[in-house]
């Protein structure tokens, strides 16, 4: 069946660095990357596939993953964070909400047979009143299957365990935790921490190289 992917970078990226922080505690954030082409291929096994779509924000940004993931064909949706002001902290804008929405136009939008295939594990329900649970359920009640990647850490067993107890085998939970180190890379070099008093502490990180699928 045609794969329909919607890869939710951010979410991805929380993905990884949840499992650095067990599996390599000693490797700071900065220095972990995640190597797409592996989890594309993870994900699609040569499998047929229709639409591609991803969102992320900046900042950070990582204009080689951008570019690789237009070479190949997926369309790109990349929003600013944005400061609330109830805490000064920068949020997502609509990235979520861009995505649930586009999901909702291809089960429209495609006659049966399809798959959906969700990069992300994230629960929470919209600004909006949209998530990704409720769209998986709409796709699955209308006769799609539907594959959900993420790490075990990062998905709601609570949210999804249900949906998987009524679908069955039409909902395919995949947990990214036994590929870690096929699907990032750490990038090695010199880097740095600040104390409170704004005095940076240099280290050196060793490199760690993907290893093959």
């Amino acid at each position: 069946m045609p794969l329909h992917i919607f890869w939710d970078n951010s979410n991805l990226w929380g993905s990884a660095q949840a499992l650095r922080q067990v599996r390599e505690p000693d490797v700071p954030w900065v220095a972990l990357r995640v190597y797409f082409r592996n989890i594309y291929q993870l994900v699609t096994q040569d499998r047929p596939v229709t639409t591609r779509i991803m969102s992320g924000s900046v900042p950070p940004e990582c204009e080689d993953l951008w570019e690789y993931a237009r070479q190949i064909g997926f369309e790109t949706n990349l929003l600013q964070r944005v400061k609330t002001d109830e805490d000064q902290r920068r949020h997502e804008q609509a990235v979520d909400e861009l995505l649930h929405l586009k999901m909702s136009n291809v089960i429209l939008d495609y006659d049966l047979p399809q798959t959906m295939v969700v990069l992300s594990g994230d629960s929470r329900e919209s600004d909006y009143g949209t998530s990704f649970p409720s769209q998986v359920l709409r796709a699955l009640r209308n006769g799609w299957d539907v594959e959900v990647y993420s790490a075990s850490m990062c998905i709601s067993q609570r949210t999804y365990s249900p949906i998987v107890q009524e679908f069955g085998t039409r909902l395919r939970i995949v947990h990214l935790d036994g590929q870690y180190e096929s699907i990032t890379f750490v990038r090695g070099g010199e880097y740095y921490e600040k104390d409170a008093a704004g005095i940076r502490t240099y280290f050196t990180v060793p490199e760690r190289i993907v290893r093959p699928l």
